[in-house]
């Protein structure tokens, strides 16, 4: 009896495998586009001058805030993207989704000083914007191009969706300027500047029909993991820490 029930299980079991794979959920690049079309539904959608350069998916287990444990599981999705002219700039689009029990904290907390922060509304989300300046050392994707090799000014765009479950971050990068007489916390206008572009370098759409969502396109590949290049203790340092609820 053994002989014959194990085989069937086994088909059973491959058909299941087969159907969820096909019909389950993707996350990924559609239209160019980092997209989760469920759970939450979202995709970012840079600005036309912003060309893919590379998307993949990671697991990681970030620190939980108030525990000497890690979480048991990270889910994350992330979308490169470069503008050559005129003036170099990147962008980077990341998802990173509980697995368990484990929630994102709502208001956002930087590993570096922060420059400037400010609550915001944008395109039907709400978040959190945060300037800083990124050491080259520290960011994930670093690479030896030279405009870059000096550090990023950034502005972090932060959104926590699908009940604490979810957090979004977009990132518009340009090379760090040159230091002046006058230091870049006090360039009020400098940074005003700045902060204007990486506000026009995406948009967020929104695929939830209850609240006036569009449909999203679905992504029909699973994203591939990173190469060994990119440095995983800064990508889990740079989606920051969650909280348990539990405790």
């Amino acid at each position: 009896m053994f002989k014959v029930i194990l085989p069937v299980l086994l088909i059973v079991l491959a058909v299941y495998i087969g159907m969820n794979t096909r019909g389950g959920l993707v996350r990924g690049v559609a239209d160019g586009m980092l997209v989760s079309p469920a759970r939450p539904a979202v995709a970012v959608r840079p600005a036309p001058a912003f060309a893919l350069a590379d998307a993949r998916r990671a697991d990681l287990a970030p620190p939980v805030q108030g525990s000497m444990l890690h979480s048991t599981s990270v889910q994350v999705f992330y979308a490169l993207y470069d503008r050559e002219t005129p003036d170099p700039a990147r962008l980077a689009a990341v998802l990173a989704i509980s697995q368990q029990k484990e929630t994102w904290p709502v208001q956002p907390e930087m590993d570096f000083p922060v420059l400037r922060h400010q609550a915001l509304d944008l395109d039907g989300f709400s978040g959190f914007a945060d300037t800083y300046v990124l050491p080259a050392a520290d960011d994930p994707w670093h690479d030896e191009a030279e405009a870059w090799t000096g550090g990023s000014l950034v502005r972090r765009f932060t959104f926590i969706l699908w009940f604490y479950k979810a957090k979004l971050i977009v990132e518009y990068r340009e090379p760090l300027p040159a230091p002046t007489d006058l230091p870049l916390a006090d360039n009020l206008p400098a940074l005003a500047a700045f902060e204007g572009r990486a506000l026009s370098s995406f948009n967020l759409l929104s695929g939830d029909a209850k609240k006036g969502g569009v449909t999203l396109p679905k992504p029909t590949e699973r994203l591939p993991y990173p190469p060994a290049g990119v440095n995983r203790q800064a990508l889990t340092a740079f989606i920051g820490q969650l909280w348990d609820v539990r405790n």
